[in-house]
């Protein structure tokens, strides 16, 4: 899939920030068939002509907008990463309340809703996801890990994401406060991380 022209790269870091940020709302509010992209070159204050310079049409930006947010987040977790010390489970908190600060200026449900019926839309390619994985495990303290293959670092990182999951899906509900949801959230990383039960004495 082409990606945005060189032009749209070129401009200022914020210019592309708002028109992210605008393009996100957009389509938080409506399926992609009624997005309007004269609604989002109004508010980005930017011509059509120059629309089409950047994005070949809403579809492609659609896909600039996901896979920019996905990029942000993962950019995050690595500086998060490295201000622990590579700690995973220090970093967890703080990773889950950013995400939490991000639903409460986009509604994921809806943008989910949204996006259902266009299977082919993702935030990001199988190769997206392994140079992620890398880049993640290079930032990871692994010391206190049972195992420090990258497999298994996978399978740690997929249960804490699930459980960050859980806990938007919990804060969309509104069954708890924030303060609840992150309390909760810590009980159950500190299950992940010690497991459940106690590990029995060999025989």
């Amino acid at each position: 899939m082409k990606m945005p022209s060189e032009r749209f790269l070129r401009l200022p870091e914020e210019k592309r920030e708002l028109i992210c940020q605008i393009a996100m709302d957009e389509f938080v509010h409506v399926p992609l068939e009624k997005v309007s992209i004269n609604r989002i070159i109004q508010k980005a204050g930017i011509s059509r002509g120059c629309f089409y310079t950047y994005f070949e049409d809403k579809r492609e930006l659609l896909i600039w907008v996901l896979k920019t947010t996905r990029k942000q987040w993962v950019e995050k977790s690595i500086e998060c990463l490295e201000d622990n010390h590579g700690n995973i489970w220090d970093s967890a908190e703080y990773l889950l309340r950013m995400t939490l600060e991000f639903c409460q200026n986009n509604n994921l449900v809806q943008l989910h809703q949204n996006l259902m019926m266009y299977p082919d839309f993702t935030m990001g390619s199988p190769d997206d996801e392994k140079k992620e994985q890398e880049l993640l495990y290079g930032c990871v303290d692994l010391t206190d890990f049972r195992e420090k293959t990258k497999p298994y670092f996978k399978m740690v990182m997929n249960q804490v994401m699930l459980l960050i999951i859980f806990a938007v899906a919990t804060f969309y509900r509104k069954e708890q406060t924030e303060d609840e949801i992150v309390k909760e959230f810590k009980n159950q990383l500190t299950m992940l991380r010690y497991g459940a039960c106690e590990v029995p004495e060999k025989k």
